[in-house]
């Protein structure tokens, strides 16, 4: 199955992750040890990954619709198309 986001949904994704992210790392600073640091560390590394995999959609989102107009990822006016089905991204 296929979904069709709007780029500015996923410009809104990244930069609320971005944004978690960062706080989680102020808070992770101010935590030194115990297993509540490993907690919010695990966090942190989570949010990181989210805000990169969005970064890295829109990014290649546009690479392809400057130099391929019919890639067959990409919905009309470049809209990225993301797959999802059962058991993962496809």
């Amino acid at each position: 199955m296929r979904i069709t986001v709007d780029r500015s949904t996923l410009e809104k994704l990244r930069d609320l992750a971005a944004s978690a992210a960062h706080r989680v790392g102020h808070l992770a600073g101010a935590l030194t040890a115990g297993p509540l640091a490993k907690q919010v560390d695990a966090l942190g590394d989570d949010v990181d990954t989210i805000a990169h995999e969005l970064s890295e959609i829109l990014g290649k989102a546009r690479t392809l619709a400057e130099h391929d107009a019919a890639a067959p990822d990409l919905a009309h006016d470049g809209v990225p198309m993301l797959a999802a089905g059962a058991g993962g991204a496809s």
